[in-house]
């Protein structure tokens, strides 16, 4: 087995993913933020779990901080045997591409303030990029939902307010699409990229995008709940993600998200 150093264990991800690899007969470390600057010479198999989601727009310095100044005083200074930074298929979001967006296309990304999320966790991919070290990759995840995940996700605050309020309004449009993958299939994903990956960047998504209408479609057969839409709320559509890279070497197969979310629910 090996020794994994998981960064930001104490988030979503990171708790699934110590977990799962302490499970498999890793040994498995776990620094919190303040050990960071006493880390033992050899990591092992890194994983960069570092960073913010739901809320960056209200802490866009410890965004910038957590996606880039952390990373780099990690990445030049310790010694390790392979290092994976958990970026986002939200940088695909200002794609316009009719096929599926693969881990080579050019990004678009304007500036403003949800920018800073994309351009940031950028600059965080650039400076694992520049090195000429194969085994230094980038996993570009999806909406990772399950159990425990940030109240500040959409999916969350969706089912939040039906628990609490019985009903809810969506403020955009139902056609609105995202790709959700659950966290389960991730972790083990991650794992299998960490120590055997043969490219730079791979996808982690579930390759099929999930529109509101039928999440707030499903949830109502489901019980009493009253789900509407905002009048001309705004269009949020990113683009189908393509997963091949990961079906190709690992025999991908992530679960269905709406025959799992009565789980969630």
């Amino acid at each position: 087995m090996s020794r994994f150093t998981v960064l930001g264990g104490s988030g979503f991800v990171g708790k699934y993913l110590i977990q799962y690899l302490k499970n498999n007969g890793h040994e498995v470390l776990a620094p919190s933020r303040a050990e960071l600057n006493s880390l033992p010479h050899d990591l092992g198999h890194v994983v960069y779990a570092v960073g913010l989601t739901g809320d960056f727009r209200q802490k866009q310095v410890e965004t910038i901080d957590a996606h880039v100044n952390v990373l780099a005083s990690i990445l030049y200074k310790n010694t390790f045997s392979s290092f994976l930074y958990l970026s986002s298929v939200r940088l695909y979001s200002g794609v316009d591409s009719p096929q599926p967006v693969t881990e080579e296309m050019a990004l678009v990304v304007k500036p403003g303030l949800d920018a800073v999320y994309d351009l940031s966790k950028l600059l965080g991919e650039s400076l694992c990029l520049m090195l000429d070290n194969p085994s230094v990759r980038v996993a570009r995840l999806s909406n990772v939902y399950g159990h425990g995940q940030s109240k500040h996700t959409f999916l969350q605050m969706l089912l939040n307010e039906i628990s609490e309020k019985g009903t809810v309004e969506i403020r955009e449009a139902p056609q609105s699409a995202k790709d959700y993958v659950f966290v389960g299939d991730v972790v083990c994903a991650l794992e299998n990229i960490a120590l055997y990956g043969q490219h730079r960047i791979y996808n982690v998504a579930s390759g099929v995008r999930v529109m509101h209408k039928q999440i707030a479609d499903y949830l109502a057969s489901q019980g009493d709940a009253k789900i509407t839409f905002a009048e001309n709320g705004a269009l949020r559509r990113f683009p189908e993600v393509s997963v091949e890279r990961l079906v190709r070497e690992f025999g991908w197969a992530p679960q269905s998200f709406l025959r799992s979310l009565n789980d969630l629910v």
